[in-house]
């Protein structure tokens, strides 16, 4: 199956560029054009002209946003183009160029969001996202770009103190490895932890399926926390965080026919006894 790979034309996704060119050529290079920087046109430019050389398919796309554009939006329209091009060439798979230092600073940003558990794990490898470069250190990855002679750029907006994720980058250059490891340590625990959460979930969200209908009794007697996985489960994670209380709330108190609206094309639909989800008539 073909391999759908985010590559920005920075160090990081031009390291992973070369690594999985030479080992196959089933590659599908995607290049976003986010449109922030005057000159993000010379990312793409760059992206194109390594991808021709080793004779790779090529897609790009300009998003147009404007410099005010939150991390969130970016990245949310960044994953969803990636979606696409995947669904075109008839695959599932999109590998991004997330490493060890990525992984540090992703858990201590979730930890100050609150984002519960699961964001102490959300860099990981899964069934359609590789991750090829997780083990690997920044200085690590600019190693190798140095060593195969690698073309890449510098994206300006990484010096910019307006995102979280940049001043946690700044703030880890002062802290020692020992602690950056207990960092990977408990992410690690919790990559393992969360395997075998999720495949109690995933049995008990089987046990509750009736024909399609997922059944209320268990949201009404579980603790809420376990009841909001159970919904979380049963929708494969396709409703945010922010949501899922007022789903809850509504799988305990609806009546017959009542609905809650999933997104712009899907709904849960309340029987007596148990939720369904059905698509909006267009």
């Amino acid at each position: 199956m073909k391999v759908v790979l985010a590559v920005s034309g920075g160090v990081d996704s031009m390291v992973m560029l070369d690594v999985l060119r030479k080992r196959r050529s089933d590659l599908v290079v995607a290049h976003v054009d986010h449109g922030i920087r005057s000159d993000s046109h010379m990312d793409a430019e760059l992206v194109e002209k390594v991808a021709k050389t080793h004779n790779l398919m090529f897609e790009t796309v300009s998003l147009r946003l404007d410099g005010d554009a939150s991390e969130e939006l970016a990245r949310a329209k960044r994953y969803e183009w990636l979606e696409r091009v995947a669904k075109k060439h008839g695959t599932e798979i999109i590998a991004t160029a997330h490493h060890r230092d990525d992984i540090i600073e992703t858990v201590i940003i979730n930890l100050i969001r609150g984002t519960g558990w699961r964001g102490l794990c959300s860099l990981r490898e899964t069934q359609n996202r590789s991750r090829p470069l997780l083990g690997m250190t920044k200085a690590e990855i600019v190693a190798h770009a140095i060593e195969h002679k690698l073309e890449w750029r510098e994206d300006s907006t990484n010096d910019s103190t307006a995102y979280l994720r940049n001043r946690i980058r700044q703030r880890l250059q002062s802290i020692d490895d020992h602690k950056k490891q207990l960092v990977i340590d408990l992410y690690q625990h919790q990559c393992s932890l969360r395997q075998e959460i999720d495949v109690q979930l995933s049995e008990a969200t089987k046990e509750w399926l009736v024909e399609g209908a997922f059944q209320r009794y268990p949201l009404v007697m579980c603790e809420d926390v376990v009841a909001k996985e159970l919904l979380q489960t049963w929708l494969r994670g396709s409703l945010e965080q922010r949501h899922m209380s007022r789903l809850l709330l509504f799988a305990k108190a609806a009546k017959r026919g009542d609905k809650f609206s999933l997104d712009a094309r899907q709904y849960v639909r309340a029987t007596p006894s148990s939720l369904i989800v059905e698509t909006k008539d267009n």
